[in-house]
């Protein structure tokens, strides 16, 4: 009797170790993915696409989403800085925040709806690798 109950134990231990090793295959390919989902997600609604600059200036990389209490100070204070420009990624705002921003020069705005929860580091990559590689 304590065999069949060995072996029992031992399946029940081999089929959890198979079940986590799928979610955490499973988790890999999501985590690969995602990058791919983002960019396909990703509009461009206003300024230009392509921003360049030199290595002495200064661009701002943000997310936002329901800002319009606070994207026009956020915009005048780093145009006061003497920021060259300024890229938002508008994470499905809808509060007015992209019209708000739109009024501005030196402004992108992009957009994309991917939930901020599953997508966050994916969103702030996704700026970096776009508009600031090798900085």
């Amino acid at each position: 009797m304590s065999s069949a109950w060995g072996r029992l134990k031992s399946r029940i231990r081999s089929s959890t170790k198979v079940g986590r090793l799928r979610r955490a295959l499973s988790r890999t390919l999501e985590d690969r993915l995602r990058p791919l989902a983002l960019r396909a997600s990703v509009r461009h609604l206003h300024g230009p696409r392509r921003v360049p600059y030199r290595d002495d200036e200064l661009i701002v990389l943000s997310v936002v989403r329901n800002g319009a209490l606070h994207v026009t100070s956020f915009l005048r204070h780093h145009q006061a800085l003497g920021v060259k420009h300024i890229v938002l990624l508008d994470n499905g705002s809808t509060d007015g925040t992209v019209e708000l921003a739109r009024a501005f020069e030196g402004v992108t705005i992009l957009q994309s709806r991917r939930p901020y929860r599953t997508y966050e580091t994916v969103l702030k990559r996704y700026l970096v690798r776009r508009f600031a590689r090798g900085r």
